[in-house]
């Protein structure tokens, strides 16, 4: 990898590691990643020992598995050469990584707007794996998908696609705008239906909205009220699925959930693939100033990712 594109990290441990690896060779654009090339970027660190480098293949190599249509990295059959594919796995994984990144052009120069619509699309591709006959529709933003502003009349445009009857919007109160759920997944009927939120904070926060969920799912016209979810392009550790409290689609699920050619078949995947190559090329520019970008720290012990082995 360049020398100098990036900070080394400070500690190299778990899964931070495979963060940095990933992160170095896509911003990077290195194809091939030797093991010992790894060991060699910490000459005037702290390197990483044996251990560190096996659990960082032996992630990459889980990762691969779990996901092998979108996620773009494995390992030589030797298991001495990181790799990284070229095409559209890599283009899906990259964007997915720039709305991720705290240091990403995006957040500072007025792209918010345009990074969660890209997000919405991802997400909403993975909404419809979630059950059998999942359908699903981007509702947090008026005038996408044909939402209408208001949500007075939101909701009962929402009703309509699912296929049931709205409820008493009594209770909703005028103006209202942010239904606090970005992402609904649903049968026809209403057969089924989960609330999805989505957030690009590094936080993880994403503010409770206008309305509350249960009170949403009585507007609906729901007997009960769908489950929720949680959707975020980070790739989480089993400490962060604990805290959120609730099932979180995170970067490695929602690779898993949408295949790359199910993304690059639809009319929105021109402009979010050209979004991710000019949030990397101006991340790269930063970089290269004096002023480094640095990745996560590294310094906490390692920590095991579990949600989505086998």
């Amino acid at each position: 990898m360049p020398a100098g594109l990036l900070d080394l990290p400070t500690r190299s441990e778990g899964l931070e590691l495979v963060d940095w690896i990933e992160q170095s060779m896509l911003l990077g654009a290195v194809d091939e990643q030797p093991r010992i090339a790894i060991v060699d970027e910490f000459a005037t660190a702290d390197p990483p020992d044996d251990s560190d480098v096996e659990f960082a293949v032996a992630e990459i190599r889980r990762r691969a598995a779990v996901a092998p249509e979108s996620y773009p990295f494995s390992t030589a059959e030797d298991e001495q050469v990181i790799l990284l594919a070229r095409g559209g796995r890599r283009e899906a994984y990259e964007l997915l990584v720039m709305l991720s990144r705290p240091d990403a052009p995006w957040r500072s120069n007025g792209r918010h707007v345009e990074a969660e619509a890209h997000f919405s699309v991802i997400v909403e591709q993975a909404a419809r794996s979630l059950f059998v006959g999942a359908r699903a529709v981007r509702f947090s933003r008026p005038n996408v998908d044909g939402r209408p502003e208001q949500l007075r009349e939101a909701i009962p445009w929402l009703a309509r696609q699912i296929g049931v009857d709205h409820g008493d919007l009594g209770a909703l109160s005028e103006g209202a705008l942010d239904p606090g759920v970005d992402v609904v997944a649903f049968t026809g009927g209403g057969g089924h239906a989960e609330f999805i939120r989505t957030t690009l904070d590094v936080s993880r926060h994403r503010p409770r909205g206008d309305v509350a969920r249960d009170a949403l799912a009585q507007m609906l016209g729901f007997t009960t009220t769908p489950s929720a979810r949680l959707a975020v392009p980070f790739a989480l550790v089993a400490e962060e699925f604990a805290r959120l409290g609730l099932a979180t689609l995170d970067r490695i699920a929602l690779c898993r959930c949408v295949p790359a050619r199910q993304l690059a078949s639809l009319g929105a995947w021109t402009p979010m693939r050209e979004f991710a190559r000019s949030e990397r090329e101006e991340l790269v520019r930063r970089m290269s100033a004096p002023a480094t970008g640095t990745l996560p720290d590294l310094s906490r012990k390692p920590r095991r990712n579990r949600f989505l082995e086998d």
